[in-house]
């Protein structure tokens, strides 16, 4: 299932995208290309691998690097989106650029968890207008209600090793993302907005000492 995953990563954006990614130095890759490349390498490498048995049969697993769980998480989720047809060109066009990556990649992670939720998407077409809109509308398919989506990525310095990140005043940005989302409620019906805080993981901390959470609740 893993190597299908990869799979649908690659045919979702193209040979022709990929085989570029695979010529040009990892360096200087896009992200995605850069955790193919370390499928591959992974896949290749001697490794521990734990057995069990499982309803009968042998399994064998191994811890994966965080790059090869990004790829295989990101397969997943078009996946399930594939599945409903609600992967839009656009947002695959936005993946596929470096610049544009972390807030399409964002997008398409909360598109998945809403769809695995239960609820069909609407996606709300850009008309070109001035008018702010969420990213999509969500209708519970057993529930029958509705809600608007918006989602927001805090971005940040590609540059700079997220280990030297601080979580100094960063409240002040977050609070601009919740800002900017709430002038793009749909009317008449509840609205989620999901934020990306773009930290580092809290190794070591509970989910309720992470040392983000004070700045999500002065941001809030």
């Amino acid at each position: 299932f893993h190597e299908f995953l990869a799979k649908v990563v690659a045919w979702t954006l193209g040979g022709q995208w990929m085989r570029s990614q695979m010529s040009t130095p990892k360096a200087g890759r896009h992200p995605v290309g850069a955790w193919m490349q370390d499928f591959s390498d992974y896949r290749a490498a001697p490794r521990d691998y734990r057995r069990e048995v499982i309803g009968g049969r042998d399994v064998h697993s191994a811890i994966a690097p965080s790059s090869v769980s990004n790829l295989l998480q990101l397969g997943y989720d078009f996946f399930c989106l594939q599945a409903i047809d609600r992967l839009p060109d656009h947002l695959v066009r936005r993946i596929k650029k470096s610049r544009t990556f972390p807030a399409a990649r964002y997008e398409i992670a909360v598109s998945a968890i809403m769809a695995r939720s239960g609820f069909a998407i609407d996606y709300i077409e850009d008309s070109g207008s001035q008018e702010k809109r969420c990213e999509f509308i969500a209708a519970h398919r057993t529930g029958g209600y509705k809600i608007g989506v918006e989602a927001k990525c805090r971005l940040r310095d590609p540059h700079v090793d997220p280990a030297s990140y601080s979580y100094d005043e960063d409240y002040k940005g977050i609070a601009n993302l919740v800002r900017k989302a709430k002038n793009q409620a749909p009317p008449g019906m509840p609205f989620v907005i999901f934020i990306d805080v773009n930290l580092p993981p809290s190794a070591g901390y509970s989910p309720r000492e992470r040392p983000w959470l004070p700045n999500i609740a002065r941001a809030l």
